[in-house]
This record gives structure tokens, C-alpha cells and sequence, in this order.
């Protein structure tokens, strides 16, 4: 046999062996192409921290919620309060206030959750909403409650604040000082408690007093947009701020102050600061 005849025969051996294989010879099937991959979808980056949530129930009114919210893989979890500094807390609120509100979920979707609370005053409520592509705004959100003394459905809206952190300046009236007060305020927020509750830590500088020129943060709770500050002044006395964010960036403060003890004692304005 020629050289040329057996090169033509080994070539031909090895395409029939190629073509059985891939046609089941040999009693099994051996795919040529390789398995490709299911397309996962991608889940929306949502963050966690301190939440903001308006549910509108129609024809009844608005209730505020706010608290720590944590995201866990697939995972939702969060406690709730009605803000207090919500002034005055609508009726639906009402069976809700004062009250820890835990809620837990789940991804639906890419950017689907579903939340359920727990049975608070007999008030379950449950919510569907989109999550946008920053991880920190719902949209295109539905909620119902049932039972309690808010039962009715409507839409919520809100999302994650920004940590009240950082310098605030600006001008708040008094009732003892005709000119005013200058405060800088330098808080850092701290990390939430058990109740979901953040709170803060640092001082205030203030001018135009008659009785004191700094006082520093003893207590303090952060519960969506609700800032509440208890601070102890150089002279003695308390300064409470009663405090709302004006937006999701925290970007400036606003609301009433009182001062108890001291010369000052029953000093009172309100004002708002901006973050600078």
C-alpha cells in the first residue's frame, strides 16, 4: 500500500469514529457545543440604613414611618416607628405610635420587594414597591393594612436618608434673645440600637445668648426624618431640638428648640440649618 492510500485511510477512520460519537454510536450522546449558562438577573443594590416611608392611604390620610432598615443577600429587614417629630400625628398613625413596627422580605425580582410587618395593635401591613437603580428610592409602590385602626390601601413612597452627619449652620429665633440665635451644629450619627433607633454624637456652637455659647449632645434619636437632640449647655441647662430632615440628602434642619434650667430657663424659638 501506498503512502497516499494509507494517509486517505487513517483520515477516513477518524471522521467515521467523529461522526458515530456525535450521532449516539457507542451507546451515549457527546454534545459538540458547550452548555451555555442561564442569564441570572441582576438584583438591585438596595442599601441599608436609615428609611423614610409616607404610606397614603386614599381617603384617610398619611402615616410616617421611619427606622433601620438592613438588606441580607435575597434578604429585608428593618424596624419601624411612626416619626414623632410628625406634627400632629395624623389618625391612622395613631395605634402605630410609640410603637417598634418589625418588618422583614424579600427580593421578587431584580428590583421587586415585598415587605410584611408583624401584627402590631392588631395592624398588619404590607407593602410591594420597585426599587430605583441607586439602591435608595421606592417607586411604583402599593401597601395595604389590615386590621388596626388604619385598615385601607394606598401608596407609599420615600427611601433611604443620608447620615445626619457633618456641619449645619443657620439662625433660630428666641424668645429671650430679640436677635436670635447663631448655631453651628457638627453631629455624627451613630449606629441604630435594637429598636432600629440611630443616634448621635458631637456639639453645638451658639452665639447671641445671653446665658451659654456651647453645649454638647447627651441623647439623641434619629428615626427617618425625625431628629430629635437633647443637649447639655455650658451653663447648666438642657436645650431640647425638635427636628426634621428636609429632603432624602439630609440637606439642612429644621424645626423648634426649648431650654430648660438655667438662666435661660423657658427660652424658645425655631429655625432651620443647612448643611454646608
Amino acid at each position: 500500500m501506498s503512502d497516499c492510500r494509507a494517509t486517505r485511510l487513517g483520515l477516513l477512520v477518524i471522521t467515521t469514529t467523529i461522526l458515530s460519537l456525535a450521532c449516539g454510536g457507542g451507546g451515549g450522546q457527546v454534545s459538540l457545543t458547550a452548555p451555555i449558562p442561564p442569564v441570572q438577573a441582576t438584583q438591585t443594590n438596595m442599601m441599608g440604613g436609615n428609611w423614610h416611608l409616607q404610606l397614603a392611604l386614599t381617603n384617610i390620610g398619611l402615616i410616617e414611618l421611619g427606622g433601620s432598615l438592613a438588606v441580607t443577600g435575597n434578604n429585608i429587614s428593618a424596624i419601624l416607628h411612626v416619626e414623632p417629630n410628625t406634627i400632629p400625628i395624623s389618625a391612622p398613625a395613631q395605634c402605630l405610635a410609640g410603637m417598634d413596627v418589625p418588618v422583614s422580605g424579600t427580593f421578587a425580582g431584580s428590583s421587586l420587594i415585598r415587605l410584611t410587618s408583624a401584627s402590631v395593635n392588631g395592624e398588619v401591613i404590607a407593602i410591594q414597591a420597585n426599587v430605583d437603580s441607586t439602591g435608595t428610592r421606592i417607586v411604583s409602590s402599593n401597601f395595604t393594612i389590615i386590621g388596626g385602626c388604619a385598615a385601607g390601601s394606598g401608596f407609599a413612597t420615600g427611601g433611604r436618608l443620608a447620615d445626619v452627619t457633618g456641619t449645619f449652620k443657620g439662625q433660630m429665633s428666641s424668645k429671650k434673645n430679640p436677635n436670635g440665635l447663631s448655631v453651628t451644629a457638627t453631629p455624627t450619627q451613630t449606629a441604630a440600637d435594637a429598636h432600629g433607633i440611630f443616634g448621635l454624637s458631637g456639639n453645638f456652637a451658639i452665639s447671641g445668648s445671653s446665658c451659654f455659647s456651647s453645649s454638647a449632645i447627651s441623647g439623641a434619636q434619629v428615626i427617618g426624618q425625625s431628629v430629635s437632640i437633647n443637649a447639655r449647655a455650658n451653663d447648666g441647662s438642657t436645650l431640647t431640638f425638635t427636628l426634621e430632615t428636609t429632603d432624602l440628602l439630609v440637606s439642612s434642619l429644621a424645626g423648634s428648640y426649648a431650654v430648660s434650667g438655667g438662666m435661660c430657663d423657658g427660652d424658645e424659638g425655631s429655625g432651620s440649618l443647612a448643611k454646608q
